[in-house]
């Protein structure tokens, strides 16, 4: 859908600045256009005049190349919006471009990227390897950390592209309702939003986020980290570059939304459906409206623990799912481990499993499961664990490598439940390294996160969704990967399918929240 201007003589650029959007009139625009976000200090088209860009097409036409590094640079801001767990210190701003989405969107995109390098735009991440990943890429110095600015597309070729690039096809013929249920979706103010962005409080969870990523950046990276030994005044003025980032990957996403250039793609490695709705920092969810109405979550608690006791009450029917991604053990070094898992598995299926493993399941399944790991954690080493630092000491066991033996996490698992946590370290044996310590060198994945994650898509996408919409079609859904939104007044007929269709895929009842307080309710009026 294109962003349509109140007036035909006028367009609109929308500013991000500290106290919300600015909007400066620019006259002589077309009625049809969209836009793009940029850094506020960028002026391509001074750039391009100072230093052409050696192309062939549209030589002369300053404005069409300038529309051209805009839609290309922009896809920066665009992914790092989208990828949520980004951790912008650790990897340092970079991030992997497709050559085929870039061709896509403009053929010769190789001329404009090294044209972008050469004045210091944008920066190729040094450690490419050539035939493993697609290259990286960053703002160039100047520009990372700035608020960013729409840029308003007026090429006639670029703008459709734009409008019709994010929905993939054979995701949206899969989930037709969930994508028209997405393209639903607005704002109620979107300068109200930005203005919320950018608020004291938004500000905290970006500082505290920033400060996350930095301590986790020097633990990988020791003596080697950019920032360990940096004097304070230049750790102050690269912190405040990072959460600037944070904010604008924010914005980004909710502007995206107001603009009506929606994402919808299911990846093919975990099954996931991933959109706008999903980039939207769930603080600011609650400024989403579909048609007008307020919305609120029905949440899965505890979701991927949850998930997981599903393998040993109901190992049966998701035995191929493992054995899709194990498979490749079989006839190598790790072939004993294939047969280790399905050994397990026969057991399981005979419903012999042990004690704790019983326990594992009846704390997960009642919500404690946290709790009990908080109050483990504290007796290694006397020191209080809160719930939220239990949740991440259990994400460090199911996602790092089996190989991170000294995770507290896993110290507690290997004493309370060692059936589980042989099991999980079976399933993930191949992977000995993360994504970030592979320099990009192909590597295994985290099995044990693309079983849970699968189980997770194909109960929320194919069984709950399908059921909610063939028995009450006019309800809408806005899929959160382990939680659907939708209207207020529909939640609890929502919750209630929820936990018919959980319990029977599971094994297990669930604990399903509606999230009032999340989505700025409070309580139910």
């Amino acid at each position: 859908m294109a962003f349509k201007f109140p007036n035909k003589a006028m367009a609109m650029i929308y500013l991000f600045i500290s106290k919300g959007v600015c909007c400066i009139p620019i006259l002589g625009f077309k009625a049809t256009t969209t836009l793009v976000y940029l850094p506020q200090n960028l002026e391509i088209r001074g750039l391009i005049r100072e230093s052409p860009i050696p192309v062939t097409r549209c030589k002369y036409n300053i404005h069409q190349q300038a529309d051209k590094v805009a839609v290309l640079l922009s896809q920066i801001v665009n992914r790092q919006a989208l990828k949520k767990s980004l951790n912008v210190a650790l990897d340092e701003g970079f991030v992997r471009l497709h050559s085929t989405i870039l061709q896509s969107l403009v053929k010769d995109y190789k001329i404009y990227l090294d044209w972008m390098e050469s004045k210091g735009i944008l920066e190729c991440d040094p450690r490419y390897s050539e035939g493993n990943y697609s290259k990286a890429y960053r703002l160039g110095d100047v520009y990372r950390g700035r608020r960013i600015k729409g840029y308003v597309v007026t090429d006639k070729v670029l703008v459709k592209k734009l409008q019709t690039g994010y929905i993939d096809d054979k995701t949206k013929k899969k989930y037709p309702e969930l994508c028209n249920d997405l393209m639903d979706l607005e704002l109620e103010d979107f300068n109200a939003a930005i203005n919320d962005s950018t608020s004291k409080r938004m500000r905290k969870i970006a500082q505290k986020a920033v400060a996350d990523d930095i301590k986790e950046e020097i633990r990988k990276k020791g003596n080697k980290s950019k920032y360990k030994n940096l004097p304070p005044k230049l750790f102050k003025i690269a912190k405040k570059g990072l959460v600037q980032e944070k904010i604008n990957s924010w914005q980004n996403s909710l502007a995206k939304i107001n603009d009506k250039q929606f994402y919808f793609k299911q990846d093919q490695t975990s099954f996931r459906l991933h959109t706008s709705a999903v980039s939207i920092k769930k603080e600011l969810r609650k400024h989403l409206r579909i048609n007008g109405q307020r919305l609120v979550a029905c949440d899965i608690k505890n979701s991927q623990p949850y998930f997981s006791t599903g393998l040993f009450l109901n190992p049966g029917k998701f035995k191929t799912t493992i054995e899709h991604y194990i498979k490749g053990y079989q006839g190598t070094k790790l072939d004993w481990v294939h047969h280790a898992v399905h050994n397990m598995l026969g057991k399981f299926e005979s419903n012999y499993l042990a004690d704790s493993t019983r326990k594992y399941i009846e704390l997960v399944s009642s919500g404690q499961f946290y709790e009990f790991m908080a109050k483990e954690l504290q007796k290694l080493n006397g020191k209080a664990r809160s719930r939220e630092e239990a949740k991440q000491a259990v994400f460090d066991v199911l996602f790092c490598p089996p190989r991170f033996k000294k995770l507290t996490g896993r110290k507690v698992m290997k004493k309370h439940f060692p059936e589980v946590l042989r099991f999980f370290t079976l399933i993930n044996y191949g992977y000995t390294k993360t994504k970030s310590q592979s320099n990009g060198k192909i590597h295994q994945g985290n099995f044990l996160a693309r079983v849970l994650q699968k189980m997770e898509s194909q109960v929320v996408l194919d069984i709950i969704c399908k059921q909610i919409k063939s028995k009450l079609p006019e309800i809408p859904l806005i899929t959160l990967h382990d939680g659907i939104a939708t209207t207020i007044g529909n939640q609890y007929q929502v919750q209630q399918i929820m936990k018919v269709e959980l319990e029977k895929f599971v094994g297990k009842p669930p604990i399903i929240e509606i999230e009032w307080e999340k989505w700025g309710i409070g309580r139910y009026p």
